[in-house]
């Protein structure tokens, strides 16, 4: 299959062509790829061949906002491709920019002119090639066994926002969303037992509602308790996409005093901090736009710096899904 630069470029170009290359070694038999194939691909006929059966144009918002300088690039390629050396220097930019801010959970190597897998990585384990594979694949692609990815990556994300607040010996991680495991799989319940865990709140409001709630846009809980379990801690609470069209669910989650108030008896003393979670990789000339509208924004880079391995019973899911993407 192909993907056409049209579609890439409509879609954060820089990013896309970056996940593009950082692809072509995972599944590339010699696992590296260079600076210059991905020129000579753009040189050529403007079209990048797509790695294994991803398919770009099948998985990309071709909406949204942060979408400057698309036409650019796209009049660049088509024009006898006389850019295409500057393209393919700016996308290798882009990576030098994640291998610093993924720090030891970017899985790859650049080396000059070339981008490779580091020596003793699997890529089946890595936090990172999951949430490249899930931006780039979508959750729910036609074919492929799908070991529910979307939950794991709430699960993901519960793990790597706790240990951003200090880790198991300091913060908790509560995954909320539906659909739910085990016996709180109500949302009632659900926040009931969310109540208990955070030790403040109160209890449940149960209110008349034209339709049940499932989890009313709240993914992911984290928080740093106190021994004295008094009320007046640091809480966070976090909304999860992982599809193409996430810029749609930036202002879903509402305000977090607001969301209590509705929800709890007692509201907490301090109301929770907002935080957004992608598997995207989000452009310099974006980032700005999307974090005044989300609060603490954790994406690719972040994530995968705080939870480098997918290890333990809890990820087994992942790891299955990931190696069947890979292996697709």
């Amino acid at each position: 299959m192909t993907a056409s630069l049209r579609a890439i470029s409509a879609a954060s170009p820089l990013a896309k062509l970056a996940d593009w290359l950082e692809l072509s070694v995972l599944l590339d038999f010699d696992r590296n790829a260079s600076r210059q194939e991905l020129a000579t691909e753009l040189r050529l006929n403007g079209t990048i061949e797509a790695p294994g059966a991803f398919d770009t144009a099948d998985n990309l918002d071709t909406g949204g906002a942060g979408q400057e300088g698309s036409a650019d690039v796209e009049a660049e390629v088509d024009h006898d491709g006389h850019h295409a050396e500057a393209i393919a220097d700016d996308a290798f930019m882009e990576l030098e920019r994640r291998s610093k801010f993924a720090d030891e959970g970017y899985p790859f190597r650049l080396e000059g002119d070339s981008i490779e897998l580091k020596n003793g990585i699997d890529p089946v384990l890595s936090s990172y090639v999951f949430l490249l594979l899930l931006s780039w694949c979508g959750p729910n692609q036609d074919g492929t066994p799908r070991h529910h990815p979307e939950r794991v990556f709430e699960a993901l994300c519960a793990k790597a926002v706790a240990l951003y607040l200090g880790g198991p010996d300091n913060a908790k991680g509560h995954r909320f969303g539906w659909p739910r495991a085990g016996e709180h799989k109500s949302f009632a319940d659900a926040l009931g037992n969310a109540i208990e865990k955070l030790c403040e709140g109160g209890q449940v409001k149960h209110r008349a509602q034209s339709r049940v709630p499932k989890d009313d846009q709240l993914d992911v809980i984290a928080w740093i308790p106190f021994p004295d379990k008094r009320p007046g801690q640091l809480i966070a609470f976090g909304q999860c996409a992982t599809g193409a069209n996430w810029e749609a669910k930036l202002s879903e989650l509402p305000d977090t005093a607001a969301w209590c108030t509705y929800w709890m008896t007692d509201p907490p003393l301090v109301p929770p901090i907002r935080t957004f979670f992608v598997p995207h990789c989000i452009e310099r000339g974006h980032w700005d736009w999307v974090t005044t509208r989300t609060g603490i924004i954790f994406e690719r880079c972040r994530i995968s710096s705080q939870l480098i391995a997918l290890d333990g019973d809890e990820f087994e899911s992942a790891r299955l899904w990931t190696r069947d993407r890979l292996q697709s």
